[in-house]
C-alpha cells in the first residue's frame, strides 16, 4: 500500500485551516485513471466549498477540480490514454480521494484527455 501527500482542509470557513497528510494512494476501477499531478488550478468552486461548506461530504476535505499530470495507472476500459501519457482532466467526482490538491489523483476516464503538446502543464490545466 503506497501513500502520498494530500492537502486537507480541516474545518469550514474563510480561514482555510489546513494541513498536509500522508494518505493512501487510491486504487482505480476499470473505468478510471490515476495521474501524478504536475499542475492544479484553483477556481471559485474550490473557495466556495471550503469557505461556505457547500458540496462537502465530510471534513477534513480536499479540493482541486482541474488537474494536469502524467498517467501512472489506467483501467482496462480506458483506451484513449496509456501509462506515461501527459494528460489534463477534471477531478472531484469520486469523493475526496479524487481531488487535485495532492500528489496523485484518481479520475474518471471520461474526464481525461491528452495534454496538447504545445502547452505546458501549467497552461493546460486551465483548459477544463
Amino acid at each position: 500500500m503506497s501513500t502520498h501527500s494530500t492537502l486537507l482542509f480541516t474545518t469550514p470557513g474563510p480561514s482555510f485551516t489546513h494541513s498536509i497528510h500522508q494518505t493512501t494512494t487510491p486504487t482505480i476501477a476499470s473505468d478510471q485513471v490515476l495521474i501524478r499531478n504536475k499542475a492544479i488550478s484553483i477556481n471559485p468552486l474550490d473557495y466556495k466549498r471550503i469557505a461556505y461548506n457547500v458540496l462537502v461530504n465530510q471534513w477534513p476535505t480536499s479540493g482541486g477540480f482541474e488537474v494536469a499530470g502524467i498517467v501512472e495507472a489506467v483501467g482496462d476500459e480506458v483506451k484513449h490514454v496509456k501509462f506515461g501519457d501527459a494528460v489534463v482532466g477534471v477531478a472531484g467526482n469520486g469523493g475526496d480521494v479524487s481531488f487535485g490538491f495532492q500528489e496523485k489523483t484518481r479520475l474518471d476516464g471520461r474526464n481525461v484527455v491528452s495534454k496538447p503538446k504545445g502547452l505546458s502543464f501549467e497552461e493546460a490545466v486551465s483548459l477544463p
